[in-house]
């Protein structure tokens, strides 16, 4: 199949006066290499070290997009190993997802919130999010933490924490309602203790006679895409740039957090 790709991002409202940079940072190889990668990070830390946690994003994303090394859980670990000696005195870590194409179908790693989706041009859904968000409220979040080191209350304001197991007040670490805090991550040890699993890696077929959408986007640009997709249903075999169009007038003018958004195509050889 045939690939194509187009980028939209936008930083927060709020960098928009202070002159910080998103925290943002995607990479992608070639569209005619065979697999193609492409991978977002969504940097986190100190926001006294924005410049730190850029560059930190930048290197997850780019390292994850190593076409060498196609074992998850080894990739993980070297990218792991080099933010740490690189970043170790930052206070700063990210999130990320990589998505692979090649021939036979796509196989998607999630290291936290980052999110794909896949456009559905016929049916009840606009959309199918592929990948599932590690926050607090996923069921499937707490049945992964609970037996390992946390187990999880819920405050009367309905929001969760965590606590360490035998311990009956939680840290700063466990505490509080962010993806950051109980989410896999790369980067400042402090947010080690939420690695409790190892990556994990899905792999889906692909029909290579139809035409495919795929969006792979920060959290930050999941409400825009959504939009997007719903509207793209309202047009007659929309283009990549008109999905690209969508995504750019949907997206505020001072969007509450950083936004970043792969759009990729895939089309038939003989299209």
């Amino acid at each position: 199949m045939k690939i194509f790709v187009r980028t939209h991002a936008a930083p927060k409202g709020a960098r928009q006066y202070t002159g910080a940079k998103s925290e943002d940072a995607f990479y992608h190889n070639d569209p005619s290499d065979r697999p193609f990668i492409a991978a977002v990070a969504d940097g986190h830390g100190d926001p006294k070290q924005n410049v730190s946690t850029c560059e930190l994003a930048a290197l997850v994303a780019r390292m994850l997009c190593d076409r060498k090394i196609l074992d998850v859980a080894a990739l993980c670990d070297i990218v792991q190993e080099t933010i740490g000696q690189d970043f170790a005195a930052c206070k700063s870590g990210a999130v990320a997802t990589r998505v692979l194409f090649d021939e036979g179908g796509f196989q998607v790693m999630c290291v936290g919130d980052v999110r794909l989706y896949r456009f559905v041009p016929e049916g009840e859904d606009d959309f199918e999010q592929i990948t599932v968000d590690h926050h607090p409220g996923n069921p499937v979040e707490r049945e992964r933490l609970e037996p390992l080191v946390y187990h999880a209350q819920t405050n009367p304001k309905g929001n969760f924490f965590f606590y360490p197991l035998g311990s009956e007040n939680p840290t700063r670490i466990m505490s509080g309602t962010c993806a950051i805090m109980v989410t896999r991550s790369f980067g400042d040890p402090e947010m080690r203790p939420a690695i409790i699993s190892d990556p994990s890696a899905c792999f889906a077929p692909l029909d290579t006679n139809v035409r495919h959408i795929f969006a792979l986007c920060s959290d930050g640009g999941a409400d825009i895409v959504e939009r997007a997709f719903v509207a793209a249903r309202e047009r007659d075999n929309a283009s990549l740039d008109e999905f690209l169009h969508l995504v750019q007038i949907h997206t505020p003018p001072k969007p509450g957090d950083d936004v970043t958004i792969l759009l990729i195509e895939l089309t038939p050889e003989n299209a």
